[in-house]
């Protein structure tokens, strides 16, 4: 199922690609229209690709351990196929401009200690927009984060449809979130 969603996208990103090469140029409201959906559909797309690469990934793991190394490498070579941005995001990342793109690169790979659970737990924001907890063991179910153009930081749990806001306070090095209940989580110093 997650290959044919994948296919059918490379498929009509390959026709818009093909519609973008046509000889009369855009006009400026069109190629802002496109900009948008070229920007929706990477958002559309972050919560599969997580998912999609948290599974090759105990692939990897399952084959390398199982002494099956030709196919891990292919497995590898897949992972990191995944972790090339394409080039319209490479150059937005590159002009890191907006305040949604410097959140998002302030962000990627911070770690932040969260208050609020019976025990502490140690959440990393990884720059593929997944998140892990030390320890894992009764760790939140919350698995995913974003921060979407406006430079709103959201969170994501795979049992609750819609993403969750969160609201930052002095910077980035606070926020608050309501996960089911009130949490904080305080920016762990680099």
């Amino acid at each position: 199922m997650l290959r044919n969603i994948i296919a059918i996208l490379v498929l009509v990103s390959g026709a818009v690609q093909l519609m973008a090469q046509s000889e009369i140029p855009l006009p400026n409201d069109a190629q802002t229209l496109r900009s948008a959906c070229h920007q929706a559909r990477e958002r559309a797309l972050q919560p599969l690709t997580v998912k999609y690469k948290a599974e090759l990934e105990k692939l990897l793991a399952a084959h390398t351990k199982g002494g099956r190394l030709d196919e891990a490498l292919a497995i590898r070579k897949e992972i990191e196929l995944l972790e090339i941005p394409s080039s319209s995001n490479a150059t937005q990342q590159s002009k890191a401009t907006s305040k949604a793109e410097r959140l998002r690169a302030e962000l990627s790979g911070s770690r932040w200690d969260l208050a609020g659970y019976q025990k502490r737990f140690i959440m990393t924001l990884h720059p593929d927009g997944s998140i892990t907890y030390e320890p894992s063991e009764g760790a939140p179910r919350t698995n995913a984060w974003f921060v979407d153009e406006s430079g709103s930081f959201f969170t994501r749990d795979p049992i609750v449809p819609e993403p969750r806001k969160s609201a930052f306070e002095r910077g980035d090095t606070k926020f608050d979130m309501n996960w089911g209940a009130p949490r904080t989580a305080t920016r762990i110093k680099k």
